[in-house]
């Protein structure tokens, strides 16, 4: 069981750290140009983690529920924190160029 959590936890972050990359990327873009990013990474990750799922559920003989819960764990803790950080760019960003929080 402890394999599958490890596991899921690599993966988790992993998607994380890229998910990190690309908004770090998109935001020195900024606009529609950031959406464009923002969006084509989350589809990419989303099938990049699609395929190593099914390809450690299919082909190992790893604990399905450790590693599926500790991947939607850490999947759930990384994309709060992606949107905390998203929203604290923005405030910030904001805030230099004097424009109103409303």
């Amino acid at each position: 069981m402890w394999e599958g959590i490890g596991v899921g936890l690599t993966v988790a972050v992993l998607n994380g750290l890229v998910a990190w990359l690309i908004l770090q990327y998109g935001l020195s873009k900024g606009g529609t140009l950031f959406m464009q990013i923002f969006l084509g990474g989350m589809v990419a990750r989303l099938l990049l983690v699609s395929a190593i799922c099914l390809l450690l559920l299919l082909f190992t003989s790893i604990h399905r529920v450790g590693f599926t819960g500790r991947l939607v764990g850490g999947y759930v803790l990384f994309l709060i924190a992606e949107v905390a950080y998203i929203l604290k760019k923005e405030a910030s960003r904001r805030q230099e160029e004097g424009i109103d929080a409303d």
